[in-house]
């Protein structure tokens, strides 16, 4: 065994005998009382952690789905009903965010090592860790400006042009909730996405859902948030996807950029009560969230369709559901850049040689290809305003400008009309950051002052001549490979669609009131997630302009069947699924097709497919044997025998009412047999007092529990001179 820990064994006068009285029925009551516990914890800590606790009385809408009577005042008196005994048991116990709509239940802070206390409260449905989430701000380096449409052209979702143009869809209708950082609703490009009504602030719990700015001495500003509404909804400079939605933000992530579950939790329940069409959820947790995975299952079936990326992963455990027909969120990948990635070594009449400068915008890869063709002279433009490069000929010749020529897409378009091959851009700051440009005229390079400096020298002395090396870094394939962000085993759940995430150029918070517009392209799998939520929202647009309004497993169908999938025979056959192992390539324009077809829907039930669900037990069936077996006149020993390896073990004591009395040890990464010998009855170096105790086995493996009877034992004085197992189980097969 490895990973043994615990409280140190004391020898004491304590011996165990046999009761008559006692029956098999005490195995199931026990049972039946332990509420089943999720995530990993350290259950010796007297440190306090926060959990997230569900009651027996179902949620409102899992009552109404369900068919059962549930009134708000009587789950409200159940609820309270818990607490109270939770607060009588530990005192110690801080009451947190309570939740009826969703999920029924409240978070608690305790002890750690008093949660199984909690396990045996009357009322506790189940117990589930206060997941930790992130956002992950991955703003590809560079200068932001105030970006004028042409600098807009970011790598597009399939089909989204053809869609605009045949249909003009825009989203109008449809309410889409933005669960993050807050957003930015002054930017001009998303004022007119909100209404009077903007969302709700979970962090300091008021109605004004503005990112975190900066100074604010809780931590770092955000803009994760506005980047991800501009994507969905942003309408003015940059036109996001579905430009006509209107957008609710709900601010769970606070300075710095970390929250819980205890407020995703609240922001999803507010969410579908707010009646958002969609809820996008590009949050990055750092363990399964089962609780919030159950809320998400409900939020579906009153037809919100929840969308996540692969850095979040909310199982829904069937065990906890009365519903026989799971609903796991949209789970989104990042597709890699179309693009040959270049670089490119520059000789300047044989005098200033620059290797390795990065290319930072082109239209085609031709346009950057032909460059390797020749030699071009220099043409130095730095102190020329746009009307003076307008009326130059540049053909044949490589211009030289200054990044402080703003904007730079208005540079770059006179240099194009005056004929230039390509532009050097140099950067003026003392450290400069590679600029990442998508959708400028002309193939464009980026150097360092210092490196500008050498070329100008060398033009005064007559050297003008350039010859280009160009060399070729990287060929992405957009269709099937597969992202830096994105690769086998980086992320807990594999995605069911695959969507842009690279160099995506959308809004983000200034913080500025006289510099309000704000641009950054970014890249990651929380982006994708939100091109999704934009596609969606024109599909449900298309949906109810047809009178046609899909339910929220119709709508998964029809992104799944028509996306992109790298081989529609194995397809066909059922060797992949639209959640198969690489995902699906999200086609807009097939999706529309269908859904104005009409054509029959295949139930392929794509939602439950190859999911990568945590808790599936690696594929093999977990087969228990516990026993208690008598070692001598003052002390048991305790053998557990398991069939395969599971992350956690310990071996908890009740007593006779079903009051925990602590943890005998712990096992971590625990396989094959775990055992005890000589326990007699000390834990955490305190002997228990006489009287009967129950033994139990609790197993952790991917964050979900199993619990094993081990057995009943009277403990006396040392009056006696005997010692017996009051009743003994028979070996379980857990499943």
């Amino acid at each position: 065994m490895t990973g043994k820990w615990g409280a140190v064994l004391l020898v004491i006068a304590l011996l165990f005998t046999y009761i008559p009285s006692a029956t098999a029925n005490e195995q199931g009551d026990l049972l039946d009382r332990l509420a089943p516990l999720y995530g990993s914890y350290d259950l010796f800590s007297r440190s306090s952690v926060t959990v997230i606790v569900e009651i027996e009385s179902p949620s409102l809408v899992e009552a109404k789905h369900l068919g059962i009577s549930q009134t708000q005042g009587y789950l409200a008196s159940k609820r309270q009903h818990v607490i109270n005994h939770i607060q009588a048991e530990i005192p110690s116990a801080k009451i947190g965010t309570e939740y009826e709509y969703l999920f029924s239940g409240m978070a608690v802070t305790l002890p750690a090592n008093a949660i199984p206390k909690l396990l045996v409260t009357p009322g506790v449905r189940a117990v589930y860790p206060n997941v930790t989430y992130s956002v992950d701000m991955n703003l590809d380096k560079g200068l932001i400006y105030q970006f004028n449409p042409e600098i807009m052209d970011s790598p597009s979702l399939r089909g989204l042009e053809r869609v605009r143009e045949q249909w003009g869809y825009t989203g109008k209708d449809v309410k889409v909730a933005v669960v993050d950082t807050g957003v930015d609703y002054t930017h001009p490009d998303l004022k007119n996405a909100f209404g009077e009504y903007k969302g709700w602030d979970f962090v300091d719990n008021n109605d004004d859902p503005q990112e975190t700015a900066a100074g604010n001495p809780g931590g770092e500003a955000t803009t994760h948030g506005t980047h991800i509404a501009g994507i969905i909804a942003a309408d003015g400079d940059l036109s996001g996807i579905a430009p006509e939605v209107t957008l609710l933000a709900y601010r769970v992530i606070g300075p710095g950029g970390s929250g819980t579950t205890e407020r995703v939790l609240a922001a999803l329940d507010r969410a579908v009560q707010d009646e958002a069409d969609i809820i996008n959820l590009s949050l990055s947790g750092e363990q399964p969230d089962w609780a919030l995975g159950k809320a998400i299952h409900w939020a579906q079936a009153e037809n919100a369709i929840v969308i996540t990326s692969v850095e979040m992963h909310a199982p829904v455990d069937p065990a906890t559901l009365g519903d026989d027909n799971p609903l796991p969120p949209v789970v989104v990948g990042t597709l890699p850049l179309t693009a040959i990635e270049y670089g490119a070594d520059f000789d300047f009449s044989g005098q200033v040689q620059l290797k390795n400068i990065d290319v930072i915008g082109y239209r085609e890869n031709q346009d950057v290809n032909k460059l390797a063709e020749g030699n071009y002279d220099i043409a130095y433009v730095a102190f020329n305003d746009v009307q003076e490069i307008r009326r130059m000929d540049l053909k044949g010749q490589i211009a030289v400008m200054s990044d402080k020529q703003l904007p730079i897409i208005d540079y770059v378009k006179a240099l194009d009309q005056a004929g230039a091959e390509a532009v050097i851009i140099y950067m003026t700051e003392e450290e400069p950051q590679p600029l990442v440009i998508p959708g400028l005229p002309l193939p464009t390079f980026a150097i360092s002052y210092e490196e500008a400096v050498r070329i100008y020298q060398a033009m005064r002395e007559g050297k003008d001549q350039i010859s280009v090396n160009l060399k070729q870094i990287q060929v992405s394939d957009e269709s099937w490979a597969r992202s830096k962000d994105d690769q086998p085993g980086s992320h807990p759940v594999k995605p069911d669609l695959l969507a842009p995430g690279q160099r995506i150029i959308s809004t983000i918070a200034t913080h500025q009131l006289e510099a309000p517009h704000g641009y950054a392209a970014a890249h990651g799998a929380q982006i994708s997630a939100a091109h999704v939520s934009g596609a969606v929202a024109l599909l449900l647009e298309a949906g109810h302009l047809a009178d046609e309004r899909l339910m929220t497993d119709e709508m998964k169908d029809l992104l799944f069947q028509t996306a992109d999938r790298q081989n529609d025979l194995a397809f066909e056959r059922g060797e992949i699924t639209g959640t198969g192992s690489d995902g699906a390539r999200l086609d807009l324009w097939e999706a529309v097709k269908q859904l104005k077809s009409n054509e029959d829907q295949a139930d392929h039930d794509a939602q439950a497919k190859g999911k990568d669900q945590a808790g599936q037990n690696d594929g093999t069936v977990l087969d228990v044997a516990f026993h208690v077996k008598e070692r001598g006149a003052s002390a048991f020993d305790l053998e557990l025998e398991l069939n395969r390896p599971v992350d956690l073990v310990q071996f908890w004591v009740f007593s006779e009412t079903y009051e925990y009395m602590g943890a005998i040890d712990t096992y971590v990464a625990a396989e094959g047999q775990v055992r005890i010998e000589g326990w007699n009855g000390v834990i955490e170096q305190q002997p228990l007092p006489e009287g009967t105790y129950y033994v139990i086995a609790y197993i952790e493996h991917h964050g979900q529990s199993e619990y094993v009877y081990g057995g009943a034992i009277q403990l006396e004085k040392r009056n006696a001179e005997r010692a017996s197992l009051l009743h003994a189980p028979r070996d379980l097969a857990l499943r």
